[in-house]
Formats: structure tokens, C-alpha cells, sequence
């Protein structure tokens, strides 16, 4: 049986619970060909310093760096004499200089955790950093947003990505006053790792090497419509994880996929590194925190919370009936989206907000692949809701980032059984 679905604008192929049941559930989608879409190219890349093969020198401060490389080393060197990390956080642009700093982190006996983002800091990415604050001296958290994440059909997606590197560190800065002040945290955050793209792609972003991922890992879920977001994703934490050699390296469970197909990359490639997975941060009504969040104006926003309206119900019907069936799960899920897309079908138009469920998902927490049954693993809902722009913006109305013009896709998952636990999620009483 196939998971809930929509094949196109239009037209919902959901789940069906009359039809005939196959000996194991079908795949959510047909393989798609070994073609790749084109890859997005930021528009750093016509920046003149980049055109003509210069990189920016680490002695000059860039926007929201807070001092020069020499000015941290000096600190550096002060806090090594006494065994400490530095005081402030010290932005590092090279792969260089982090190999520095994680060299004299090592010399001190000092254990590092890694947190890397794309930018677009929240509260998610803040109990990503407290977790590794819990657990290691010092916290590195990568600040990069990663075109080769995004295909060219979606440049939009790159060059409006919420992106505020002075905010970010602002944010990280006022977490480490919280860090340094409760003797739960072992550490806090001492470096922000930001890269431009030619030290992180080098040969350049065209024709780069990447990782190679299995299909039946990349071509399900969120790699149907989004190919390159799993090698994408995969390349880059290689990379990351190459250059600055934690001791731990911290994700979020809201990329389910991307956290499975990753721990896997880990452990095939024998990299001395212990994945954590941070349960998801959600707002008050159930919406999980996302740097796409920034896209929705007040109307929009107020209908982006659906897609985690069905899965925190399904959680609770399963906790509460036990009922482990593919058939039972996700015919009230399939329920519940009926309905409310039902309920917002007849509102005005100036003052309503679309959407539509991409698919919904019941699968192997260690797979990836459909289950029949909730079995000893458990499983993961999981699913994509698209947003698309504000039909019809009112004057006066209190817009997102670019105005509500951009659709927005928004992911979320939650864990049946014993999948939270298998995952290794942490603040497991927040999934």
C-alpha cells in the first residue's frame, strides 16, 4: 500500500485502504532515472574576489566577525595556559584556521562537538548547541548554506534562504551567557565556522565530487521531488566532518531522512564520530521550528501547523489504542488531512491560505522503506506540506520574508513504538 500522496497540482492520490493489499508495501514512488537535475550556483560565485580566484584574507574582519584570526589566536593562546576555551566566540572563514583550533582544542584535552547549519538560526539549532554544550568542552557551529544541497529549479529557494550571519552569532553569543552560567553545560560554543564556497568546494561547485548514496535511501521521501538534497546534504557534513574531526556531531530529528542517511555515511565510512539526534523544538501550536518559517506572514502561518496537526494526532491515537497496522495509522491520518483541507476549501480567498499534503509516509526508522506493521523498530510518520504564495495579500497585512511570495515546503515527522528510542533521540519527551 502507498502512503498518502500528490502526484501533482490538483490531483491527490492518496492512500486507499479498498484496494487489494500486496504482500509488502509498494514503494512510496517510482525510481526515478539516474539523471541528476542541474545544481544551484549561488550568486556568490559572480562576485569578482571568486571570479578571479582570490580568497578574502583571514586578517581582515568580514561583516559580524568579531575579531581578526590573529587577534583569536592571542586569545587562544591565553586560554590554553589555562586549560579553558576562549571567552568569546571566534569566527573562522578557512579550512586552515578551524584545523588549528581544533588542533590546539585536541592539545588541551578538550572534546569537541560540531553542530553544522545552514544558516537561519532558532530555537532547534539553539537545543542542538545545548545538547553538545551538555557533553563536550567546546562546540563548533558551522554557519553555511549549501548550494549543493539545491537543484536549479530551485535557485529561488537558495537565493532567498533566510540568512543573518550577525544575527546568528548574536543568538549564539546570548546562548553562552546561559551556557556559562548553569553548571549543567559543560561547555559552550567557541567557534562559528562560515566558509565561503571555494574552501569548501575548491575545484569549484560544477564539477565537484560528491558522496554516493544507496537509491533506495535517496529516491523515497524527500528525495523524490528533491534529489540532491540527500548527496547534497551528505557531501558537505563529509566535508565538515574531514576538516574539523569532532568528537560528536549533533543533528535534528525534523530531517528524518537526512539523519538516517547520515548516520549510515558515518558508519559505512568508519568516521571516528558519534552521531546525536536532537528531538524536534516546536512552537506552542505544534508547528516545528524551520528557518522557512521566516517565509510566512500572519495568514499563512496560521494554516502551516496542519501537517503537524496529523502527526501529533496519529502519535496520540497510537499511544492510546495500540493499534500498529499500516491500514489503521494511516487511515486516520488520511482522515484528519481530509478535514482540514475540507475546512479551509470555502474561505474567501482574501482571507484564507492554500495548502496541499505532498505525501505521508510510515516507515523503517533504520530503512527508509514502507512498513506494514509497527513493528520492534517502531516507525516514523513523516511527510511535506506545500504552502504556495498568498493568493490574495490585503493591504496592511503583516507579510514574511519576501512578501509571502515564495511556496514553501515545509517537513516534519514524529516517532511510533520504540523508533524515538532506536533513532537515539535526546528530549525524547519532546517528539
Amino acid at each position: 500500500m502507498n502512503p498518502v500522496r500528490l502526484s501533482g497540482p490538483g490531483k491527490r492520490l492518496f492512500y486507499s485502504a479498498s484496494r487489494s493489499r500486496p504482500s509488502a508495501p509498494k514503494p512510496l514512488y517510482k525510481r526515478l532515472t539516474r539523471k541528476q537535475p542541474e545544481m544551484a550556483v549561488s550568486t556568490y560565485m559572480n562576485e569578482p574576489s571568486v571570479r578571479n580566484g582570490a580568497r578574502e584574507s583571514e586578517a581582515a574582519p568580514r561583516s559580524g566577525q568579531l575579531y581578526s584570526t590573529s587577534a583569536a589566536a592571542s586569545t587562544n593562546d591565553e586560554a590554553a595556559s589555562h586549560g579553558t576555551p576562549p571567552q568569546q566566540i571566534q569566527t573562522i572563514r578557512t579550512v586552515k584556521s578551524i584545523r588549528e583550533a581544533r588542533a590546539h582544542a585536541a592539545s588541551i584535552g578538550h572534546h569537541v562537538g560540531l553542530v553544522p547549519t545552514m544558516g537561519g538560526l532558532h530555537e532547534g539549532h539553539l537545543d542542538l548547541i545545548r545538547e553538545a554544550a551538555k557533553e563536550c568542552d567546546e562546540v563548533y557551529v558551522s554557519i553555511y548554506l549549501n548550494p549543493t544541497q539545491f537543484a536549479k529549479t530551485e535557485d529561488g529557494w537558495l537565493g532567498t534562504y533566510p540568512q543573518n550571519f550577525a544575527e546568528d552569532l548574536a543568538l549564539v553569543e546570548g546562548l553562552n551567557a546561559e551556557l556559562k552560567s548553569d553548571a549543567k553545560y559543560r561547555g559552550y560554543t567557541t567557534i562559528a565556522f562560515s566558509p565561503e564556497h571555494p574552501e569548501m568546494y575548491p575545484t569549484g561547485l560544477e564539477n565537484c565530487s560528491r558522496i554516493e548514496l544507496p537509491a533506495d535511501m535517496v529516491h523515497v521521501l524527500e528525495g523524490v521531488e528533491r534529489p540532491l538534497s540527500m548527496t547534497g546534504a551528505a557531501t558537505v557534513v563529509m566535508k565538515f566532518l574531514n576538516v574539523v574531526m569532532p568528537d560528536k556531531v549533533y543533528f535534528g530529528q525534523k530531517d528524518f531522512q537526512q539523519v538516517v542517511v547520515l548516520r549510515r555515511m558515518i558508519e559505512e565510512f568508519h568516521i571516528p564520530v558519534q552521531p546525536r539526534i536532537v528531538a524536534t523544538r516546536r512552537d506552542d501550536d505544534g508547528l516545528a521550528l524551520s528557518s522557512r518559517n521566516k517565509y510566512f506572514g500572519e495568514r499563512r502561518r496560521g494554516v502551516a501547523n496542519v501537517l503537524s496537526q496529523v502527526f501529533l494526532g496519529a502519535q496520540r491515537r497510537f499511544e492510546e489504542d495500540g493499534k500498529a497496522s499500516r491500514k489503521d495509522v494511516l487511515d486516520a491520518a488520511y482522515a484528519h488531512a481530509k478535514e482540514l483541507e475540507k475546512s479551509h476549501r470555502h474561505i474567501n480567498p482574501g482571507k484564507k491560505a492554500a495548502f496541499s499534503f505532498t505525501y505521508i509516509s510510515l516507515a523503517d526508522p533504520q530503512t527508509l522503506q514502507e512498513v506494514e506493521t509497527i513493528g520492534e523498530n517502531g516507525a516514523v510518520m513523516s511527510g511535506a506540506l506545500l504552502v504556495p504564495p498568498l493568493e490574495d495579500p490585503q493591504p496592511g497585512e503583516r507579510l514574511g520574508v519576501s512578501d509571502d511570495k515564495n511556496q514553501v515546503r515545509l517537513i516534519d515527522n514524529v516517532t511510533l513504538g520504540n523508533a524515538g528510542r532506536y533513532l537515539g533521540l535526546t528530549n525524547l519527551t519532546d517528539t
